[in-house]
Order: C-alpha cells, then sequence, then structure tokens
C-alpha cells in the first residue's frame, strides 16, 4: 500500500504549490517534486504527490486539515500569500 501518512505541513505545501503553479499532473512530475522538496525538504514521488492533491479535493484529509488549532479560514505560507480554506474545499476544488 502507498504511504498516505502526510503531515499537515506537507499538504499545504501541495497546497500551495497548486494555488502558485496550476493544477498538480502527472504531466509535470519534476516541477511537482522539486517544488515540494524545496517546501518541505522531503523527497516523494510525483505520482503519491498528485494523489495526496487529489485526496485533499476529496476531503479525505479534512480532519487534518481542519484540527481544532484551526482558527482561521485561510492558512499564511509567506506574507502575502495565502490559500482560500472552507469545509466546502481547496479553492472551491
Amino acid at each position: 500500500m502507498a504511504n498516505r501518512h502526510y503531515t499537515r505541513r506537507e499538504l499545504m505545501a501541495l497546497i500551495q504549490i497548486e494555488a502558485e503553479f496550476g493544477k498538480i499532473t502527472y504531466q509535470n512530475p519534476t516541477l511537482i517534486e522539486r517544488l515540494f522538496f524545496e517546501r518541505t525538504g522531503i523527497r516523494r514521488a510525483s505520482g503519491p504527490l498528485y494523489m495526496a492533491m487529489w485526496r485533499i479535493k476529496r476531503g479525505e484529509y479534512d480532519e487534518l486539515l481542519y484540527s481544532s488549532a484551526i482558527r482561521t479560514p485561510e492558512f499564511s505560507f509567506t506574507e502575502g500569500d495565502t490559500v482560500s480554506v472552507s469545509k466546502e474545499g481547496i479553492n472551491g476544488y
């Protein structure tokens, strides 16, 4: 079975990457792997990263993303860069 265990930080990195560079697909594997590593320091193959983003959009990580520690509907990555997160999904997905 594939490793489906991701930290909240890793999931938010994927959300940030998609917000900045467009939809994560199997067509851009090297870029996604590099960007993910730059943000997290963790090496993961593009296929699992694509599938993790797919699961984020399906709400399979909602429990982790919407923990009681989260008090605001937005997460800030760097000054001025935010991605909207709501129970309806990430950026409307």
